[in-house]
């Protein structure tokens, strides 16, 4: 059961279960790289005084806390404090996270605080979730940063942009306003410009996207004859979206199984040119993607597979409604490294989608 909690503001008398706390969270070494919590007056000194909160049960019981560290002193980054968030062993996975988190965000901006930041193990699921869901976003990728128990350790660099602090009205504007996307589906002619813009994709080593580890060798030929597959099929289809200029700067393609046991289903691939990426293409065009598969009155299951650390892939698919349901543990290779990829899929019709397969006949395959 949920425990009943208010979340306010951290008392020094409060210190000694804050420690507590901090040390149950040390202790499962996916934290931080703390290996003790400090004393009252060194954290007290490092910590903003205004954003400084726990939550408490009504018999005064802390479950968790939350507060902030300013990540400099020079006067360019006053704005800009690092999170601090630990949930007591006994009250996590029940909502003590989140409200800390949005009341922290809130103190924050009232604070006069525009970024905040947050470096988190790979590892440490809940609390990445937890700050993708609170409008985090990942920026960056620290690899082999630290060493904990002879081993090296990377770190994920989340941060949130406040839309309320630091923004006159005339810069609101840009970002408030988005950019109207068309998608299409792709035709024959063009190809020439699908094989150019797949070119600058390969040529981008940050992209978390399997292909890119191979070399592109797709010729013109090659690539109408792949655009010609997708038009066959009832079950396939290839969608792009054009710059102003004309150029392709995002696709979404799917394919079935001509089986009939399996051709509801479709996996799909989906990627966005560098200039464009955080301008709403890639919801566009999973958005045109999903809007066809429900127009075709044949697929009823999408699924896709994802490197596990593309974390800012995998929020938007949630977004959509895609749940992870598996993981390939050791799947990829990514820049020498090797990674999971996880297996996630979206029902577009959850509830009736047994009834909708044996419209497809009852023939063995």
């Amino acid at each position: 059961m949920t425990p009943l909690f208010d979340v306010m503001a951290m008392r020094p008398e409060d210190w000694p279960e804050v420690q507590r706390i901090y040390e149950e969270g040390i202790a499962t070494k996916q934290a931080t790289f703390e290996t003790s919590a400090p004393s009252w007056s060194v954290w007290d000194k490092s910590h903003v005084p205004s954003c400084r909160l726990v939550a408490r049960t009504p018999e005064g019981q802390l479950l968790g806390w939350a507060a902030l560290s300013p990540i400099s002193n020079r006067c360019v980054y006053a704005g800009v404090a690092e999170v601090s968030i630990y949930v007591a062993q006994s009250a996590r996975g029940q909502g003590v996270g989140r409200r800390l988190m949005e009341a922290l965000i809130l103190a924050s901006e009232a604070s006069g605080f525009w970024t905040l930041t947050a470096g988190i193990f790979p590892e440490n699921g809940p609390s990445v979730r937890l700050h993708l869901a609170q409008g985090f976003r990942l920026v960056g990728y620290r690899e082999r940063v630290g060493q904990m128990d002879q081993g090296w350790r990377d770190v994920l660099l989340l941060e949130r942009r406040s839309h309320r602090v630091g923004w006159s009205e005339a810069a609101r504007e840009p970002r408030t306003s988005r950019v109207s996307w068309a998608v299409r589906r792709a035709t024959i002619a063009d190809a020439p410009a699908i094989v150019e813009y797949m070119r600058r994709l390969f040529s981008d080593k940050s992209l978390f996207l399997p292909v890119v580890a191979d070399p592109f060798t797709m010729t013109v030929d090659d690539q109408e004859a792949f655009i010609a597959r997708h038009q066959d099929r009832p079950n396939a289809v290839m969608l792009v979206a054009d710059a102003p200029d004309g150029s392709i700067v995002g696709m979404w393609d799917a394919m079935g199984s001509p089986r009939r046991a399996v051709r509801h289903v479709v996996e799909f691939g989906m990627s966005v040119d560098e200039r464009f990426r955080g301008q709403g293409l890639g919801s566009a065009l999973l958005q045109a993607g999903m809007d066809w598969a429900k127009n075709t009155g044949l697929v009823t299951r999408i699924e896709l597979e994802v490197y596990a650390e593309n974390l800012p892939a995998i929020a938007l698919y949630r977004k959509f409604g895609f749940v992870v349901e598996g993981r390939k543990r050791g799947a990829f290779r990514h820049q020498g490294r090797t990674m999971d990829g996880l297996l996630m899929a979206h029902l577009l019709d959850p509830t009736g989608y047994s009834t909708t397969l044996e419209s497809f006949g009852s023939s063995r395959q």
